[in-house]
């Protein structure tokens, strides 16, 4: 990375770190883009150049943690089985997992919460990303993206991050977001997990109970 790209990112994580603070303290209604460019030293037109919006200000951290699935995947080595690098992707979504890095997505939950433009967005980047996953899925195993069974492995695989990450933010922070990833993929793997029965008689069953 270049002398121009490093004050670049820098000015980018200066912006975020001033807007969660001013979020947290002053509400997410009330804080203007104007007031984070003030406080982050940065020019209005600086700030929008960056970020558009607060919605995308906020969804920064997200949206660089989400895309590092598909990304992980596609760059992983074609030698490693489809499933293995899978679990190699959901490693890097759930990285790094220190306390201060908890507290600032329970902020950015918090945040995300009370803004149903950026829980929108979320959704958005979500989707892009199980597609993107299964694009690429389908390309290792030859198989067409759309699927049904390759659609629903990239919706897992998401759906593991993310649900690790939740009870990582929201636990007690000793049992790191990759173990908890992996008792998640096992429970999935050895049919701990209650799924549709699709050989289920629904008459019969309810005339049983």
């Amino acid at each position: 990375m270049g002398l121009r790209e490093r004050k670049a990112q820098q000015t980018r994580e200066r912006i975020v770190e001033v807007a969660l603070a001013r979020f947290a303290t002053q509400g997410y209604d009330r804080t203007t883009m104007e007031g984070i460019a003030a406080e982050a030293g940065v020019h209005p037109a600086t700030l929008y150049r960056y970020f558009p919006s607060k919605d995308q200000i906020v969804l920064a951290e997200f949206a660089t943690s989400i895309e590092k699935l598909a990304e992980t995947f596609e760059d992983s080595s074609p030698d490693l089985r489809p499933e293995a690098a899978l679990m190699q992707a959901i490693d890097a979504v759930l990285e790094p997992e220190d306390q201060e890095h908890r507290e600032q997505r329970r902020q950015l939950r918090a945040i995300i919460d009370q803004s149903p433009p950026a829980r929108a967005r979320v959704w958005d980047l979500l989707a892009q990303q199980r597609r993107r996953l299964a694009d690429e899925i389908g390309r290792r195993t030859g198989t067409e993206p759309t699927a049904p069974r390759i659609v629903l492995t990239a919706r897992l695989a998401v759906l593991v991050a993310e649900t690790a990450a939740d009870l990582w933010r929201d636990g007690d922070g000793e049992t790191p977001g990759r173990e908890i990833a992996r008792d998640l993929a096992r429970l999935l793997a050895d049919g701990s997990v209650l799924l549709p029965d699709a050989g289920a008689d629904i008459d019969a069953d309810v005339d049983a109970g």
